[in-house]
């Protein structure tokens, strides 16, 4: 018996026209975690605003201020480590 034809009708593809082996755009890694922690540090300091009227409140703006300052001290280290891998005296 003959299989039934599918009434889907395909159309033929189109070659992209980007080639298949594109080498990736240079990427600014630096700059892009640098936009990472501003942005993490913006959340915090909206948290640390809007601190609430809820007994848990209080607990969410004490933890809002400690993780912001540990995400302080990450950039310096972060900073230091770039100096020091580009030859730098790891000061800032």
């Amino acid at each position: 018996m003959a299989e039934p034809r599918s009434p889907v009708i395909r159309f033929p593809r189109r070659q992209s026209p980007i080639p298949k082996i594109c080498p990736p755009p240079p990427r600014d890694t630096q700059g892009d975690a640098e936009l990472r922690a501003s942005l993490l540090a913006d959340v915090f300091d909206e948290l640390i605003r809007k601190k609430g009227e809820h007994p848990e409140g209080l607990l969410v703006h004490a933890a809002a201020l400690f993780a912001k300052d540990l995400l302080e001290e990450m950039v310096v280290l972060y900073r230091q480590a770039l100096c020091e891998a580009q030859g730098g005296s790891g000061h800032v």
